[in-house]
């Protein structure tokens, strides 16, 4: 076949309706706001956006008598730290030697804060002070329960799991009191690790087999009765292990889609690979989902899994060149990458100055998403970036003075000529898994195998582009 030198002006015609992510400099610093006081590099982050687009965010953190304390601090909408919000932007007052974690909830005008390991709830005001209307000045502890970190809010109730002597509970609270009004034990289940919203109104609860070394997900009415329709008698496996250590290196994510699909998301810190697969409603695997029932990313770990407007949100960090760096992926409800999304469905945030990481994920809309986790520079601290997603310019707008042309197809070498300084070139699978780093012109691919490869073109004056090359 006749070698043919492709210009960026082909490039951007093939991307027309391609979309840029990158931060939102209106917000914060450069788009990222990094909260106070350092942390241990573990500390587990939590956020949720108020109806006026302020921020809530809680985590651990170092203060200054070198202990650590789990706090809860807010932002305002464009990242900046509300000091009108309990004492100069923090609330710290609950502490416990044994607490790691908070989650929040919106309760009207109200804030809940639920400490899941000590079964403390504590409700405030808007403004983060007690409110001394709920419990005892403002806080309830459910006595002698440690609940998984994971629990749902539905309406006026939060639904929460308990492993007590080999069985499940599911406890229904009531969050206008903080007193549980039933109790259920969960047919079949011995040890469970936390509980989702479903479809249909439903809950599922996630469990883990150690001595089969699977990890299954059972769908339960809200009375915590099986839905027996699901699955077989109710649950299904979603994932098999070789090894206790795999299982303890697997963490999972669930979502429901917007016609009732389940998503789920494996992460294994073993191998750096992500798994999402989707069952139906009714527990079956979908396979024509992805490759064969599977997308499969390499090199990455995420701690986020959304749906919105029958496309699939996952965040985390990616892990290429040995760095870890704030990873955010968009996905078709076929599985497959949204090339629209980035140019190649998958965004890398790189300081090159720091490692960062998504722990919290928050869809403002498919255009806007606020991301909180942990930056490690010369510390450890806790941040939160908004992110938005622009139209990249029309064919018409490009400036053809900004030109790179790659020999295409490839042959023995990877041969390419710019008017720009190059910082690197990644080669990914069609499929979008990460296969290698080009770091010079001419470069020998001769282990490369034929077929279709996604070239992302970073330059060093920060820009980008992606381009599709054909391996001969």
């Amino acid at each position: 076949m006749k070698k043919i030198m492709t210009t960026l002006g082909c490039v951007t015609a093939f991307f027309l309706h391609a979309q840029t992510v990158a931060t939102d400099n209106t917000f914060g610093t450069n788009g990222i706001s990094v909260l106070s006081h350092q942390t241990n590099g573990n500390s587990v982050v939590n956020s949720i956006v108020q109806s006026d687009g302020k921020i809530l965010v809680t985590g651990m953190r170092i203060n200054g008598a070198n202990n650590e304390e789990v706090f809860i601090a807010r932002l305002n909408a464009n990242g900046i730290p509300d000091t009108t919000f309990a004492n100069s932007g923090y609330f710290t007052s609950y502490q416990n030697p044994n607490a790691y974690s908070a989650n929040l909830f919106l309760n009207g005008n109200k804030i809940l804060i639920f400490y899941p390991e000590q079964g403390t709830f504590i409700k405030l005001n808007n403004d983060g002070s007690v409110d001394n209307s709920f419990g005892t000045n403002g806080m309830v502890t459910l006595a002698s329960t440690s609940y998984q970190v994971k629990n749902i809010l539905i309406g006026n109730y939060l639904y929460a799991v308990k492993n007590v002597s080999s069985q499940v509970i599911l406890d229904k609270i009531d969050i206008s009191s903080g007193l549980v009004i039933s109790s259920s034990t969960i047919s079949g289940l011995t040890k469970s690790n936390g509980i989702y919203s479903g479809p249909n109104g439903k809950l599922i609860v996630k469990s883990t087999n150690y001595q089969s070394l699977a990890t299954s997900i059972t769908l339960v009415n809200t009375d915590g009765s099986l839905d027996t329709a699901f699955g077989t008698n109710g649950s299904m496996v979603v994932s098999s292990f070789g090894s206790l250590n795999e299982v303890e290196a697997a963490y999972d994510y669930i979502s429901t889609d917007d016609t009732q699909n389940i998503i789920y998301a494996l992460s294994n810190e073993n191998d750096f690979t992500v798994t999402v697969k989707k069952y139906s409603s009714n527990g079956f695997p979908v396979t024509g989902f992805a490759n064969n029932g599977s997308f499969v990313l390499a090199n990455a770990t995420i701690s986020g899994l959304e749906t919105l407007s029958g496309q699939i949100y996952f965040s985390g960090a990616s892990l290429q060149g040995g760095t870890a760096n704030l990873l955010l992926g968009r996905l078709h409800s076929n599985g497959t990458l949204d090339n629209s999304f980035d140019n190649d469905g998958i965004y890398i945030y790189n300081t090159n100055a720091s490692s960062e990481w998504a722990e919290s994920f928050n869809i403002l809309s498919p255009a806007s998403f606020i991301i909180a986790g942990e930056i490690s520079g010369n510390s450890n601290n806790i941040y939160v970036g908004k992110f938005v997603v622009t139209q990249t310019l029309a064919t018409s707008e490009v400036d053809s003075k900004e030109a790179i042309w790659f020999e295409n197809p490839l042959k023995s070498n990877l041969v390419y000529k710019s008017k720009e300084k190059i910082s690197l070139i990644e080669l990914y699978s069609a499929e979008g898994r990460f296969i290698k780093t080009i770091k010079e012109n001419n470069q020998s691919i001769t282990d490369l195998s034929k077929g279709l490869y996604i070239a992302k073109i970073k330059f060093e004056n920060g820009s980008f582009i992606t381009k599709k090359l054909i391996k001969h």
